[in-house]
Order: structure tokens, then sequence, then C-alpha cells
């Protein structure tokens, strides 16, 4: 996990709760939801909507794909942050510049 950039303490809080029963019970909760909230978002995300959007990219994310998110974003009209040094578990890491980037955005869209 703190290879991932998970913060050890944090690593070690999900590490020892995370045998294969864990991993079965999560991904059986994303993929069994009812209604599926993610159902469509696929069909909503093909044009602009009413209200601001920011879309949060962190660079380092291994699973993220940039480009798909910029894609996403200008079908949105919605703003792109990139996170600079920054992976999957970006909630975890240097929290406060996350925090600012949303404030600042927050400022600007109402």
């Amino acid at each position: 996990m703190t290879g991932s950039g998970v913060p050890a303490e944090a690593a070690a809080e999900m590490v020892a709760a995370l045998d294969e029963v864990m991993s079965a019970c999560i991904l059986g909760l994303y993929r069994s939801a009812v209604p599926n909230a993610h159902a469509g978002w696929g069909a909503l995300a093909q044009a602009a909507t009413p209200a601001p959007g920011l879309i949060l990219v962190p660079a380092d994310d291994r699973v993220d794909d940039e480009e798909r998110s910029r894609q996403v974003a200008d079908r949105l009209r919605a703003r792109v942050a990139v996170l600079d040094g920054m992976n999957h578990w970006w909630m975890y890491d240097r929290t406060g510049k996350v925090a600012s980037v949303l404030e600042g955005f927050w400022a600007t869209a109402g």
C-alpha cells in the first residue's frame, strides 16, 4: 500500500483489515449496488452540464487515464485540475493542496 502512495499509518490500518473476504466484499458491493449509481454516468457524460464541474487528475495515478479525463472534461465543459506528484490515493497525500484546489474551484463556481 505504501508503494502505491498510501501514508504508512493509513496503509497499516488498511492492510490490517484487508483479506480475501474483505476484497471480495468490496468488489461485490461496487458491482451489486442497486440502483447502481455509476450505471448511467457514461450516458450522462456526453454533453455539458448547467453546473460548473471539476475533474481531478492525479498525475502519478497508474490506473487513471489523463487523456480520457480531459476528454470527459471537454464534453462536460468542466475544468481540469492536475494534482502534480499525487497518485490514486491523493486523498491521503498533501490534503492541504487538494483542499486549496477544491476551495479555489468553489470560490469561482458560484
